[in-house]
């Protein structure tokens, strides 16, 4: 949890940081801009003691597959009304196989994509945020399905979590 590295980092830095507080799930802290980059240090030290030489589980659980008859705007609004997601009850994630049709980098970082449904050639609209262009034409992608409201229109968007290349 990110509380017990801060309290790790105030026990061997004590003059570091101001305040901080939290629990299992938030924290938050204040320093002064000046202890920025000794936080940093501090911080990842604190992290490969955490982790111990390990490598961080990059596991992610996804709610399946879906068909494309599921992939409707109509059950992207139905999720939508079952929020709020928190921890125990997390937003719905699903996984496909898909067909790299068209990509362009929009925001200066993020992913517009056209992907087309493997099992079916039915073709969605896609965006992932901090992606670069992809070097592959096949991927599996995890996505949630997302309303895109565009000009008093709405559509099916996949808000993709996740690509396998």
């Amino acid at each position: 949890h990110i509380k017990d590295l801060l309290d790790l980092i105030d026990r061997e830095n004590p003059t570091l940081i101001e305040k901080f507080g939290g629990h299992a799930m938030a924290a938050g802290l204040s320093i002064h801009p000046q202890n920025l980059l000794q936080f940093k240090e501090a911080f990842s030290e604190a992290i490969s003691k955490h982790l111990n030489g390990k490598k961080p589980a990059l596991d992610l659980l996804t709610d399946g597959e879906l068909e494309a008859s599921e992939m409707t705007l109509k059950n992207a609004q139905l999720l939508c009304k079952s929020a709020p997601w928190g921890q125990g009850f997390e937003e719905p994630i699903f996984y496909g196989d898909f067909e790299i049709l068209e990509q362009k980098i929009v925001g200066e970082k993020h992913l517009k994509c056209t992907l087309k449904l493997t099992e079916d050639s039915t073709i969605f609209d896609g965006i992932a945020f901090f992606q670069e262009k992809l070097h592959t034409k096949q991927a599996r992608v995890a996505y949630k399905l997302s309303i895109n409201s565009f000009r008093g229109i709405d559509s099916l968007q996949l808000m993709i979590e996740s690509i396998q290349q």
